[in-house]
């Protein structure tokens, strides 16, 4: 499996101006409080096919997100965040979801570990709540032990739902790493790269589906995410992922592949703040 790994580039004046209560003398490996609220764009794409006694089943997806994030009170277990869903879609050309309301807030602790804490109750057929709440945890990027950079590798993990309206988890474990610098649109950045495995266990009738069914897949995957250390603001990220399994379904076990990407961008923020800072 192959995806690009070429980053969209961003209005660098923009963003030095809406983050500049969060830039500091020395490198940022730490969330710190923002002033304004940050707007990420998430888009992803999976693609899982099912060798069924009926012959291969396709199943694809890729989902649109707009999510405003704001980092608050720091304590002792980290700093606290709300995100903030602005837009949802299924798909490209499907139909925008009414996310009004739909707020998670949570902890990420000083290594990018993301707890969260309040999860909006979600009516909508098709998504629930912890379909965003992977999305969510995807916006934060693995940071060093201690907040100093390293030359050293260190431990990259998370976990989260299945989501797709299954019970179960998912996990991932892994390395991360920083790989050099870059210049993300006259804004200087590091790249952090998280590279490792992940496993998916759930149960249960997905929308649209027949009868409940038993996954069970393992895979590979990982990440780029360009990291702002002035003003600590994760950037962007792009990751890929592919693995394998099986599915059982009335009585039959049958072969699945899964192969996904995600891309986050952050965009030019408004004058939008959620639940800190003024506008």
């Amino acid at each position: 499996m192959t995806a690009s790994r070429k980053l969209h580039r961003l209005p660098a004046a923009a963003i030095a101006l809406t983050l500049a209560a969060c830039a500091g003398s020395a490198a940022v490996y730490e969330y710190l409080p923002t002033e304004r609220a940050l707007r990420y764009e998430f888009s992803g794409s999976v693609a899982s096919e099912i060798a069924t006694p009926g012959g291969a089943q396709a199943i694809e997806s890729e989902p649109e997100a707009t999510v405003v994030v704001s980092m608050g009170a720091r304590g002792g277990a980290g700093t606290e965040f709300s995100a903030t869903f602005e837009s949802f879609r299924a798909s490209p050309a499907g139909p925008g979801l009414d996310m009004t309301g739909v707020t998670f807030s949570g902890v990420v602790a000083a290594d990018g570990t993301v707890e969260i804490t309040v999860t909006p109750e979600i009516a909508l057929e098709g998504l629930t709540s912890d379909d965003l709440s992977n999305i969510v945890t995807s916006l934060f990027a693995p940071l060093p032990p201690g907040g100093t950079a390293t030359s050293e590798s260190w431990p990259h993990k998370v976990e989260g739902p299945v989501g797709a309206g299954m019970q179960g988890s998912t996990s991932y474990e892994g390395v991360a790493r920083f790989t050099g610098d870059t210049i993300w649109n006259g804004i200087p950045a590091q790249i952090i790269f998280s590279e490792g495995k992940w496993t998916m266990n759930g149960k249960g009738q997905p929308a649209g589906a027949p009868a409940e069914i038993d996954m069970a897949l393992t895979g590979t995957s990982s990440t780029v995410y360009v990291w702002d250390p002035a003003r600590g603001v994760l950037l962007g990220a792009e990751s890929v992922s592919e693995g394998d399994g099986t599915v059982e379904a009335m009585g039959f076990e049958m072969p699945m592949t899964n192969a996904g990407a995600t891309t986050i961008t952050l965009k030019m923020p408004d004058a939008m703040t959620t639940g800190g800072g003024d506008s």
